[in-house]
Formats: C-alpha cells, structure tokens, sequence
C-alpha cells in the first residue's frame, strides 16, 4: 500500500510536468475607467502592464451587447482620427510559444479600407518583432492566422471569439502545428476552425515576452470603429514547472525518509 502511495504520488509530478500551464495575460476591461488607457488591476493579469497606447484606442462602452454582455472593451470609435491604433502587454518574462494558447473577441463595425480591422499577436520589444500574426480584416472579412490566410471570418458586425493553441513540431526549431478557431458569439454562425502550420520570426529560444493588440483604422474616408475584449494568453513556463517538480521530488524524498514510503 505504502508503494503505491509513492508510485501514485511520483504519477502526479510527472502530470504536473505535463500540463501545468500559467495564465501570463488576462483582461476583461471591466475594472478601467471608460475614455483612459487600460491598467492591469482587481483580477486582470499581466505582470510588466501596458505601454503607452500608440493612436486611438481606450476603454469605451461596448457597442454591440448582443453576443458580447460587457459593459467596457477595448475601442476605437468609428468618427476618431484615422490610425494604426495598437498597446503591447509585458508578460513579465520571456516563454516557450510551444504550447502556448490565445483568446481574444472582436468586433469590427463595417468594412474600412485595405487591411483595417483586429490582431493580436506574439511580440518582443527587443527584436522590435512580432510572430505568428492574427489579423481579421473588416474589408472583404478576411482571416489570417499564424501569418496566412485561412479565407474569412463570420462578417462584420458580429462579436466574435478567436482562439489559437501552439505546438512546435517535432525536430523542428520554429515551425509550429496552429489549431485555430473562430466561434460567433451571435449564434448564427456557429464555429469555423482549422489547422495549419506557420513560423516564428526565428528569434532566440522561441520566446516571446508580450502581446500586441491592434485595432487598426488607417484608411482616411473609409472609417470604421474596432472593439477587442476577453483576452486570455496561457503558456507552459517549462523553467517553473521543472522548478516545481525539483520542490516535489524533495518533498517525496523527505516523506519516504520520514515514514519509511
């Protein structure tokens, strides 16, 4: 009995090993203040925070409840300046993309110019890069995802959840399986996804330490507003957990010692 209480115990280390994964950003707007720049505080998370915003975009009242129950978003209004509205979130450290997830919702208002609309995406301030773009365009509704085009989104006007997951793909060094999907929060439309593979931008390690958001309206004469919400990125933090086990393994050690395990 005694042995199997040790095996079942080492059985939970190497599960932990295996799936434990950490929320490095969190955000659903509902703790800022409508017409500033959001702040990480109450439950969101994202340890370094915001830098300044680049163009216009604050936190703004919703402006389709339907799909979308939330009182405050992150916004561009239709009828401000044209620009290429976009803050990057400081995860507090660098991490592995592989096995790395992304969530966010997005709204755009109608078609805009060439290229206008919602991304999210990996990004490090150092290589002044990003990797693995999201990007929905209000103009002929188009989706692409880890750089490519995967065909179209469900259309403007609509709340819409994106989620992403990344694994790299065995003995490679920056290419990754990218298993995307794309639900409307209206109901209509139901679900689209996908899978395909794409690339990073080759940096050191596979390691990204944030995340760009941009709601772009760059096309003077062709406005549209953007609104981005829920945003949720989880990765596997393979120092910590190694970390973690080594605490575990001792914490065994000391248990078998102690009662003769």
């Amino acid at each position: 009995m005694k042995k199997r209480l040790y095996t079942t115990m080492i059985a939970g280390a190497v599960a932990i090993t295996t799936s434990a994964s950490i929320v490095v950003y969190q955000e659903d707007f509902e703790d800022d203040t409508i017409g500033n720049a959001p702040v990480i505080s109450g439950a969101d998370i994202g340890a370094g925070g915001y830098s300044a915003p680049v163009g216009n975009l604050s936190v703004g009242a919703n402006p389709d409840a339907s799909g979308n129950t939330s009182s405050k978003v992150l916004l561009h209004a239709a009828g401000e300046a044209a620009g290429f509205n976009e803050i990057v979130v400081d995860f507090g450290a660098a991490y592995d993309m592989d096995g790395a997830t992304v969530q966010f919702d997005f709204w755009i208002s109608g078609s805009g110019g060439a290229q206008d609309g919602a991304r999210g995406f990996f990004w490090n301030s150092t290589e002044a890069a990003g990797t693995l773009f999201n990007r929905f365009d209000g103009n002929s509704t188009a989706a692409k995802i880890a750089g490519g085009s995967v065909g179209s989104h469900h259309g403007n006007g609509i709340w819409q959840r994106f989620t992403v997951s990344y694994s790299l793909v065995e003995g490679e060094t920056n290419l990754y399986d990218v298993d995307w999907g794309i639900e409307d929060l209206e109901g209509a439309g139901g679900t689209l996804s996908g899978s395909k593979q794409g690339t990073h931008a080759n940096w050191a390690g596979g390691q990204a330490s944030e995340f760009k958001i941009q709601l772009v309206d760059q096309t003077s004469g062709a406005d549209i507003g953007v609104a981005m919400d829920n945003f949720q990125v989880s990765v596997i933090p393979e120092p910590a957990t190694l970390g973690l086990v080594s605490a575990f393994g001792g914490v065994l050690l000391f248990f078998r010692r102690r009662f003769m395990i």
